[in-house]
């Protein structure tokens, strides 16, 4: 169904640059032609007409033109303010999901680390030869307080993993 609506929506050809503008100078073109009879009318230029059929019969059709210019431009107007909102919240929307997927993909991977090193901590480490585990775990002195303080600093750490 979505696959239908993108290709419906991509069908539709957006009405071109030089198409808005060409129709935009036809409104203003009408619209001044309007009132410069306007003007002259109210001057006096154009002497009444003694028929009231002409009068009748150009009425509706002026009519018209002015409701299409006031009425159908500025929805037009509106009409792309409002497109350009909708992919401005898209775009805002795709950019939440990738944060998303990015922040669940760094989640996945602390969470493997922290598998690896429980189980890094849990089997191999108390196992070791004191002589091999890094300085770091054990203090410098004799074997036995050594492999001793290391088993402790395993169960420490194990104690904040599981925190």
């Amino acid at each position: 169904m979505a696959e239908a609506t993108n290709t419906t929506t991509t069908n539709q050809n957006p009405p071109q640059e030089s198409d808005v503008s060409v129709r935009s100078w036809v409104m203003v073109g009408l619209t001044a032609v309007f009132v410069i009879l306007y003007v002259a009318a109210l001057l006096g230029w154009i002497p009444p007409l003694p028929d009231n059929a002409v009068v009748l019969r150009l009425e509706p059709i002026i009519g018209v033109i002015i409701g299409y210019y006031f009425g159908r431009v500025p929805g037009e107007k509106n009409e792309k303010t409002l497109k350009e909102e909708v992919n401005r919240q898209a775009n805002k929307a795709k950019e939440a999901e990738q944060k998303k997927e990015q922040a669940q993909q760094e989640k996945t991977r602390a969470e493997q680390k922290v598998r690896d090193t429980r189980a890094v901590l849990s089997t191999d480490a108390p196992l070791a030869d004191a002589a091999a585990l890094p300085g770091t775990v054990l203090p410098a002195g004799n074997a036995a307080a050594s492999r001793e303080a290391a088993q402790q600093t395993v169960a420490a750490a194990l104690r904040v993993l599981d925190a």
